[in-house]
């Protein structure tokens, strides 16, 4: 980021921000280096609190000369020099500034900055609508704000939430404030969890044993590595470890990803069993998908009874990693804030066709959808 650093996250530069939407300095680009006629006027004119105070207010035109209007009174009519801009100082007051550009002493062009209402509907609009389903194709939504007149609110900052139906989805947002520290992707939050205090005792069988039960006194026993060989030669062994949940975990998906440790075992989660015996076959793996009832946050024991692994060559060395935790916190419903009453939001087509709908909603605000048709086309070429 230049020219300054954190919490700025993108540089000030150029003309246009990184969601495409354009600086006012377009426009005096424009006016000096394009053929059409230009006019453009700025600052917004919405400065609640600065009500008699003076405020800058420019003007980039290729226009002879420019005239400014503030609430229907002339500030000054002034020649626009070449490869220049205009400039007037003006006291703020609640209404509109009017700005009228002259060429060869005849109006050109005008253009008018009102001072608007509060924020009142939502604006979806798409840089196309023609729309194919592909798995490629995207739409990119500028996301605005009207007040209750229908006009654009240049300092909304609301935050818009978003919804998708049919056969496309959200693939990022954006509002191109230097500043935002919002995430553009929403993605689930996956994280492994490892067993901690592994320890084992060598029994007489697997079926109905009191040590499974949830706080069970285990502080006499011995780590699984050091019994390794008690275990191999013994009838049984019960197995005991923790792993720790975090507080959000009733929002989370978790998952056992169970690497079985004995010919015969069962598994059970804070004193409750959650499989039948499992059979240890080569090379397969268990994967169970936890009931969160039987869950909580924080601390959560796990306990496997089993029959000792057979060892039927040399080389064999019994498994006794039991395995891993996986916790899937689902992504947040995608959402940005607005900047200087903008928003953005990119849509990506599936490779079904059909009607994608595309919703939006923020506090206190009329909310709004776009419909999209996403039409049957011939996929490209691709090499699986």
């Amino acid at each position: 980021p230049t020219p300054y650093g954190w919490p700025s996250v993108h540089s000030y530069f150029g003309m246009y921000d990184v969601c495409g939407f354009p600086k006012d300095n377009v426009s005096y680009l424009k006016s000096w280096w394009g053929c059409e006629p230009v006019l453009h006027l700025f600052p917004h004119w919405n400065w609640e609190g600065l009500q008699g105070e003076p405020v800058k207010v420019v003007a980039y035109s290729n226009c002879d000369e420019v005239e400014l209007f503030v609430n229907k009174k002339s500030a000054g009519r002034q020649t626009m020099e070449k490869n220049g801009h205009i400039e007037w100082m003006v006291p703020y007051k609640a209404g509109s500034i009017k700005a009228v550009g002259y060429k060869n002493g005849k109006k050109q062009l005008e253009q008018t900055r009102e001072t608007t209402g509060k924020p009142a509907q939502l604006v979806l609009e798409p840089h196309k609508t023609n729309f194919v389903a592909d798995g490629e194709d995207l739409a990119i939504f500028s996301v605005s704000v009207l007040d209750n007149k229908g006009r654009f609110v240049p300092i909304a900052n609301n935050q818009v939430y978003f919804e998708i139906e049919g056969p496309g989805k959200i693939i990022g947002v954006g509002n191109g404030d230097n500043t935002c520290l919002e995430p553009d992707k929403y993605i689930d939050d996956v994280s492994i969890l490892y067993f901690h205090n592994m320890k084992a005792k060598v029994i007489d069988g697997i079926e109905n044993r009191t040590e499974v039960a949830l706080g069970f006194d285990d502080s006499e026993w011995k780590s699984h590595f050091q019994i390794r060989n008690e275990i191999q030669k013994g009838t049984a062994s019960v197995y005991r470890g923790t792993f720790n949940l975090p507080e959000n975990v009733l929002d989370a998906k978790v998952n056992l990803f169970y690497n079985a440790i004995g010919d015969e075992q069962i598994l059970y989660i804070n004193g409750k069993a959650i499989s039948e015996k499992l059979e240890k076959k080569l090379g397969e793996r268990y994967s169970f998908e936890l009931d969160k009832k039987l869950l909580k946050a924080g601390q959560n024991e796990f306990s496997i009874v089993a029959k000792p692994y057979t060892v039927r060559n040399l080389w064999d060395s019994p498994n006794t990693n039991p395995g891993v935790i996986q916790v899937i916190i689902p992504a947040q419903q995608y959402n940005r804030s607005l900047f200087s009453g903008y928003a953005q939001v990119l849509v990506q087509t599936s490779k079904e066709p059909g009607t994608i709908v595309l919703k939006a909603f923020s506090e206190g605000v009329k909310s709004t959808e776009f419909i999209l048709n996403s039409k049957k086309t011939e996929l490209r070429s691709s090499v699986n």
